[in-house]
């Protein structure tokens, strides 16, 4: 395994969203869904991704975790498959934060190709 250093934008496409199961929680609310997100930059193509999502409104706290799968090219690389089966993102109040079991999807180092 090797990682790459990459840079790019990427834009959340909600409105194709699938929502598959919402229910109510005494805090709040849990969803799961499916969603994609498109990558321009070092990285081109998709990630899709399938989260849970917990909405607190009692402490105003929004965690996503689940699987996401990314398919295309690495700064030019032949096309790419790379599965984070381990994802979280955290939100508290307008203060975000996303973690990974590896450097995965997140943070601009992508590992696992080539």
């Amino acid at each position: 395994m090797r990682s790459v250093q990459v840079a790019g934008s990427g834009t959340d496409l909600l409105n194709g969203a699938i929502i598959h199961s919402k229910r109510e929680t005494p805090t709040g609310t849990i969803q799961k869904s499916k969603a994609t997100v498109e990558l321009k930059g070092d990285l081109i193509e998709r990630v899709l991704y399938h989260v849970t999502s917990t909405f607190n409104s009692a402490s105003n706290i929004l965690v996503n975790t689940g699987d996401q799968v990314f398919s295309g090219t690495i700064a030019g690389s032949e096309p790419v498959m790379i599965q984070d089966g381990r994802f979280s993102f955290h939100s508290l109040a307008g203060r975000q934060r996303s973690q990974s079991d590896r450097s995965g999807l997140h943070g601009g180092v992508y590992a696992g190709c080539g």
